[in-house]
This record gives structure tokens, C-alpha cells and sequence, in this order.
């Protein structure tokens, strides 16, 4: 087999395989700008006007399930504060509103809750 003609001047192109920035350094700069109030103001800025003033059908879709979401968490919100003094989550109050067990949760909670004021009353 004949030999391959060799190129003139530099060629070579990196494959990627290695960052040139450090994992710690990256993670640094991701904590900054997720929790700083600039970007927050921003995001919610930006939600506010999607749900407010949807202007394409994405936009309208996003909007429905922002709503839904306010609805849930308000409504968890209210379960948590009921019972957060005898130990329920956030995540339990999340869960029964999403999932409608409400009523069962409450039954459930209503008893711990009279205990929990029981014994430190």
C-alpha cells in the first residue's frame, strides 16, 4: 500500500477529553449563580410574566402548569404549617395534595397532633 501524503502545518485538534477548568472551581461558579439575588429576581421576573401574559402556546402550557404548581404549594403550605410541630415534612404535605389523599393524611396527623399538644400542654 502506498503511503498517506503528509499534511503541511499544524492539524492537530484537541478531542475534549480533559476540562481546563477544575471540577471545584466549576461547581463554585454554578453555586453563585443559582443562588444569587440577581438570578432569582430574574427567574422570578420571568415566571411572573409568563403566567400573567403568555404570548405563544408554549407559553400558555407553561403558565397552566405554573398555576398548578402555586396551587399545590399553597395548599401544602397549610398542611405544613397545621402540623409541622409534630414532625410532618414539607415532602409529606407535597405528596397528599398532589396525590388527593388529603382526607387520609389529615386523619392520620390529626391523631399525632392531638398527642403532640397532649404532652406539652
Amino acid at each position: 500500500m502506498a503511503k498517506k501524503k503528509k499534511s503541511s502545518g499544524k492539524k492537530y485538534v484537541s478531542k475534549g477529553q480533559r476540562p481546563n477548568v477544575t471540577r471545584a472551581t466549576k461547581n463554585a461558579m454554578k453555586r453563585e449563580r443559582v443562588t444569587s439575588p440577581e438570578s432569582l429576581l430574574q427567574s422570578l421576573t420571568i415566571r411572573n410574566r409568563i403566567k400573567f401574559k403568555p404570548q405563544n402556546k408554549q407559553e400558555k402550557e407553561l403558565s397552566e402548569k405554573y398555576f398548578k404548581e402555586d396551587d399545590i404549594a399553597i395548599k401544602a403550605r397549610q398542611l405544613f404549617y397545621k402540623y409541622q410541630g409534630c414532625g410532618v415534612t414539607w415532602a409529606a404535605c407535597v405528596q397528599a395534595v398532589k396525590t388527593d389523599y388529603v382526607e387520609l393524611f389529615q386523619k392520620k396527623w390529626n391523631g399525632k397532633l392531638a398527642a403532640y399538644r397532649k404532652a406539652n400542654a
